[in-house]
């Protein structure tokens, strides 16, 4: 049997928030927060399954959260035409909790090696890839450097434009700034 979809003022309240919040991951006590300062009463069980049902009908992201924590959700971008946003995987930042789009083509590959070598079908829109961004990377590369040089040593040796630390060690170093890595990559 299915439920009816009732559109509350609760629901549009939940649902107008999670649309501001596409780019990070909320759990049910920050959206709860988030709601209480917008001067918002809605109750923890209503926002959770608010949430759920948002999920199911792909107005929201689901994922589960890091390290066993509650699962988060975020919003779902909206396009005037299904296909102009399409399909897409996601990046997250464990870190900042920040989420990015990731339309990119050796993630179509990797569906498509999977769809056809193992008879898999990836569900393109709920995948996740977890990491750290590149604002985080640099924020602790600068906190390293920062370290080092209290300590009288520098973080990241930089010899010209290279980066001159060992090949495991240098990625996302701080002599490419932007480009995620190092030339030596």
């Amino acid at each position: 049997m299915t439920r009816q979809r009732y559109n509350t003022r609760q629901r549009g309240v939940i649902s107008a928030l999670m649309g501001s919040c596409s780019d990070r991951y909320l759990s049910v006590d920050e959206v709860c927060e988030l709601l209480r300062a917008r001067g918002e009463a809605v109750g923890r069980t209503t926002v959770y399954r608010t949430l759920e049902r948002l999920a199911a009908e792909g107005c929201v992201a689901k994922v589960s959260g890091i390290r066993g924590e509650a699962a988060q959700y975020r919003g779902v971008p909206v396009a005037d035409d299904a296909d102009a946003v399409g399909p897409m995987g996601q990046l997250r930042c464990e870190r900042c909790g920040r989420a990015f789009p990731l339309d990119c083509d050796m993630l179509q590959s990797f569906v498509h090696h999977v769809s056809h070598e193992h008879g898999f079908l990836v569900d393109q829109r709920r995948t996740v890839i977890y990491g750290v961004c590149a604002a985080c990377q640099a924020a602790e590369v600068a906190a390293a450097e920062g370290e080092g040089a209290a300590a009288g040593t520098a973080a990241t040796t930089v010899v010209g434009d290279e980066c001159a630390a060992p090949a495991p060690d240098h990625a996302g170093c701080s002599a490419h700034p932007g480009d995620g890595g190092c030339c030596r990559g």
